[in-house]
């Protein structure tokens, strides 16, 4: 789900780089334990959400990831949702989340 590897255009000057954050091809109940797990983990580091190998979603992953998201700005830290699949897409697109993660506010 998550690498060391931090995204390849960064500007030192605004902090640590992002962090990549896979979501899983499946995003059901077991995967929403694990996300929610490593999300609370990585609280307060900048992250970029990677949804390109999304086929399945649920309901729940998608208020776990927008809730973080929320966290993430509150606390003043990079959260954005990077490449997606269309699965995703479509996903965040029928609940109307697109707006959540296409919001311009300063997160670094």
């Amino acid at each position: 789900m998550l690498t060391n590897e931090p995204e390849a255009l960064h500007d030192p000057a605004s902090g640590p780089p992002p962090r990549r954050f896979a979501l899983p091809a499946r995003m059901d109940l077991s995967a929403a334990e694990e996300m929610a797990e490593a999300l609370e983990h990585l609280r307060g580091t900048p992250l970029v959400v990677d949804g390109t190998d999304v086929e399945q979603v649920s309901t729940l992953c998608l208020q776990l990831l927008a809730a973080a998201r929320f966290q993430w700005r509150d606390d003043g830290v990079r959260f954005e949702l990077g490449e997606s699949s269309p699965a995703l897409h479509e996903a965040l697109e029928l609940l109307d989340l697109l707006k959540v993660f296409q919001a311009t506010e300063v997160l670094e």
